[in-house]
């Protein structure tokens, strides 16, 4: 193969200096090198996109979920979401208060 697209970790950081190596292994690409790598085949770079948003999306919802199992909603005023180690849920009841099923925070039609 003399594709000289593929590179190894190896190859690349020995030419780039900006890399540190760590115990003998280099740590990756820089992200600059990592999207020219990609940039000159569109669908590798559109199937990179999809599947970080995919892998985001599946890391929220599943984190939604498990906060939901675990939440105890007996005392909201004293033990609320975020002193029982939610992260995901207060974020997600934050971008449905401007805006949600079309009524505003002050009751009107949007």
């Amino acid at each position: 193969m003399s594709d000289k697209s593929h590179y190894t970790s190896t190859q690349a950081a020995s030419s780039s200096p900006g890399l540190r190596k760590e115990r003998g292994i280099y740590m990756g690409l820089p992200w600059y090198r990592v999207h020219t790598v990609v940039l000159n085949d569109p669908g590798r770079l559109l199937s990179v996109h999809i599947i970080h948003t995919t892998l985001v999306s599946g890391w929220a919802g599943s984190m939604a979920l498990y906060e939901l199992a675990v939440f105890d909603p007996s005392d909201p005023v004293l033990d609320l979401m975020w002193r029982q180690g939610m992260f995901v849920i207060p974020f997600m009841t934050r971008l449905g208060i401007t805006d949600s099923w079309g009524v505003g925070v002050s009751r009107e039609e949007l």
